[in-house]
């Protein structure tokens, strides 16, 4: 069984999943229109977008995998590091960004990192780190 923590850390990342494909699927017009009009550009554009879509959160759903079922620690830093760091850089972009995405994908964008980066922090809960200290396996008296 896994603390509570991790089980709030598994909630919230899938939330800002879902949150980053809504946002896919919104800013879908966004990529087409910046290729061009010819249509070839068009479909490659959101070809390219797709696969870089679905590179990157596979990547984000690896890290999850070792960090959260695995109990890595090297991904658990890992995670927690690059997601610090893209809300910094999110924060900082966010009014430029605001005016060329839109309110709604920035919204989208707050919503998802907000709840990665809160995960992020549950992952260094007391009862997160007897989880990851122990490999994966807890003693009962973690949910004490």
């Amino acid at each position: 069984m896994r603390p509570v923590s991790i089980a709030w850390f598994d909630r919230l990342y899938w939330f800002g999943f879902a949150a980053a494909c809504v946002n896919f699927v919104v800013n879908i017009g966004n990529i087409t229109s910046k290729v061009g009009n010819e249509p070839g550009a068009t479909a490659a554009g959101i070809a390219g977008g797709l696969f870089g879509f679905g590179l990157v959160m596979a990547l984000w759903t690896l890290l999850w995998f070792f960090t959260s079922r695995k109990a890595n620690n090297i991904t658990r830093w890992l995670y927690t590091v690059i997601v610090w760091v893209v809300v910094l850089f999110t924060l900082v972009g966010l009014f430029v960004a605001l005016e060329e995405v839109g309110m709604v994908a920035a919204v989208l964008d707050v919503l998802r990192f907000g709840s990665w980066a809160a995960g992020s922090v549950l992952l260094f809960f007391p009862d997160s780190r007897a989880y990851f200290s122990a490999g994966g396996t807890v003693d009962e008296d973690v949910f004490k």
